[in-house]
């Protein structure tokens, strides 16, 4: 009730208390309907208001008032907060660099960088309060390899250590393999270990499919209330929230990333991927830009780890460009002592019989393998003989040998129906 959002009367320009209410009047449209229209209008008003006089102090505190979570307060104590924490607010702030401040402060927001803060409100509180009375961020337990290994990666510490040296130098690796090989999991596990603990605000995860296109994997136009609105897509979002933390690693997984068309879905942002490009002076203009100024980079903390399952006869091949911004990484099946050991303390069940399992799915990857049609590209994984708890040996061996490999074992030999039959009934009797 102290504050006032316009000069004295003797000061005031005419028009400036008419230009207020345009100004509060857009800001309302468009934060409770985000659009370009409504966009543009706000835009508009606000420098205007500005034009009229009104500090930048008067006029947020304002806009604070009547949407809390939308607009941020900039009055001395939220902005010295902000400052402090290496947020640089121009001198002169028009209304499209308030518009990115308030960006740049939600993506820290959603990355946990200040743990506390989760809102403007929350944020513009803290500012008030001092931060100095708040509670200490909570702790979080270290993630290494050794973790990796002790939940269930089969691998040798040495390749394990090779793989994530290689992710570390590159910024972006694949993983490939024979479906069951645990692609998609180990790739969460490397991530928790390249940002050194377990978290889903730090990593991303997205699926390509045939249909996914650059508008909707980078940025492109979408409707939305009878209108076309530019959206960012979830990539250029990570890159945001990585540029936003610059002291902390991100990692963006993308499942199945041949199964789209990579390099029409980056788009220009391909070349951008290079380890060597990712700075400031290599930023790029995008398709769709949301003004002239405008250029975008990959930040050095953002790693992307792809994976890409190599039965799938429906798939393309990546696309050369897109190879030699990668790192390969090939995970085999594996049904050794490892698997045995840990599947035996894990679930108590009979090492005899799992050694058993084990030479019986050894053999058959072999046939595949010898199989000129097939190959080793289309063995079977281990990820498909991992049992669930209170599962006996024999029950649950046996699910799995009639309900998924049996399945698969069809598939693959489609035109050689005896050929499936004769091996499914091979792993059966081998326990």
């Amino acid at each position: 009730l102290r504050s006032w959002l316009f000069p004295y009367a003797y000061e005031r320009k005419a028009g400036h208390i008419d230009a207020l209410w345009d100004c509060f009047s857009d800001a309302q449209e468009y934060a409770d309907s985000d659009n370009e229209y409504n966009l543009h209008k706000f835009v508009e008003s606000f420098d205007r208001v500005l034009d009229y006089g009104s500090t930048i102090a008067q006029l947020t505190i304002g806009l604070y008032w009547i949407r809390a979570h939308k607009f941020i307060s900039l009055d001395a104590s939220t902005k010295r907060f902000i400052e402090k924490r290496d947020v640089r607010i121009p001198k002169d702030l028009n209304a499209n660099q308030y518009l990115e401040l308030i960006k740049k402060a939600s993506a820290m927001f959603k990355t946990g960088n200040w743990h506390h803060i989760q809102s403007i409100p929350k944020l513009v509180h803290v500012a008030y309060v001092g931060a100095d009375n708040l509670p200490p961020p909570p702790p979080t337990e270290p993630y290494t390899i050794k973790d990796i290994l002790n939940e269930g990666c089969f691998m040798k510490e040495d390749l394990l250590k090779s793989i994530l040296n290689r992710l570390q130098r590159r910024k972006n690796l694949i993983l490939q393999g024979p479906p069951g090989t645990g692609k998609t999991y180990l790739a969460k596990k490397l991530a928790y270990a390249l940002v050194g603990h377990k978290t889903s605000e730090q990593v991303r995860i997205f699926q390509f499919h045939p249909n996914i296109s650059y508008e909707d994997f980078i940025r492109g136009w979408r409707p939305e209330g009878g209108k076309l609105v530019l959206r960012d897509g979830p990539f250029l979002n990570a890159v945001e929230y990585a540029k936003a933390d610059p002291e902390k690693k991100f990692v963006f997984i993308i499942e199945e990333i041949n199964r789209g068309n990579p390099a029409n879905i980056f788009g220009e942002m391909l070349t951008l991927l290079d380890a060597d490009k990712r700075t400031p002076e290599e930023s790029i203009s995008l398709s769709y830009m949301r003004d002239p100024a405008e250029r975008v980079y990959i930040p050095d903390n953002l790693y992307v780890i792809g994976t890409m399952n190599m039965a799938d006869r429906s798939i393309a091949l990546v696309d050369v460009a897109l190879r030699r911004r990668f790192s390969f990484a090939k995970l085999e099946p594996v049904f050794d002592m490892t698997w045995q050991k840990w599947v035996h303390e894990q679930f108590e069940l009979d090492i005899n019989i799992l050694n058993k399992i084990g030479e019986s799915m050894e053999s058959l990857n072999k046939e595949i393998t010898n199989d000129s049609r097939l190959g080793s590209n289309f063995t079977i994984g281990h990820s498909y003989l991992i049992p669930q708890k209170n599962e006996t040996t024999d029950k649950w061996f046996q699910y799995v040998v009639q309900h998924e490999i049996g399945p698969l074992l069809e598939e693959y030999w489609f035109e050689n129906a005896n050929k499936a039959q004769t091996e499914t009934r091979k792993l059966l009797s081998s326990v």
